[in-house]
């Protein structure tokens, strides 16, 4: 039997969920229960091809990684049916051109307003850093919004971020 740190397991789970939350959130710092719900069955189904490599995990990381993208179309089809003015925002970041469609972001880039962004920002899909925006990665993906420079976002950073700012 192999001998297995107890810490670095625990270690591995703590960074992983730290992970999944900031990236299935918006930064609201809330998730909702649908995102828990799609989010690990879109995973499961894409895991069960590949049960050798992984063979000690029920969700592999590619499937997860995998996941992401088909969870976010879920998120922006329902905050679009459940905030039309949000809806409305999405749908014309959507018709920008890709290159314009990059995190983070001037307002003027996205043709954005100040009273679009309050309202994007109490919506939880926005967040300002100084004077660039960000949006949550579980719309990123919906949105067709990808990364200045390549690389991948800075979730866990700017969670942390807004939670410092807010208190929590």
């Amino acid at each position: 039997m192999a001998f297995v740190r107890r810490d670095l397991v625990l270690n591995s789970v703590q960074q992983n969920a730290q992970q999944f939350l900031a990236r299935h959130r918006a930064y609201e710092l809330r998730i909702q229960a649908r995102g828990i719900v799609v989010f690990p069955g879109e995973a499961a189904e894409d895991s069960v091809g590949d049960p050798k490599r992984w063979s000690d995990r029920l969700l592999t990381p590619p499937a997860m990684c995998r996941a992401l993208p088909t969870c976010s179309a879920h998120k922006i089809a329902a905050m679009e049916l459940e905030n039309a003015p949000v809806g409305k925002l999405f749908r014309d970041r959507r018709d920008l051109p890709d290159e314009v469609r990059k995190v983070p972001f001037a307002l003027e880039s996205v043709q954005l307003e100040r009273a679009d962004t309050r309202l994007l920002e109490a919506s939880g899909a926005l967040f300002r850093e100084n004077d660039r925006y960000w949006i949550p990665e579980i719309y990123c993906h919906g949105l067709k919004f990808g990364v200045s420079g390549g690389g991948r976002p800075r979730v866990v950073p700017i969670t942390k971020l807004i939670r410092d700012r807010d208190g929590a």
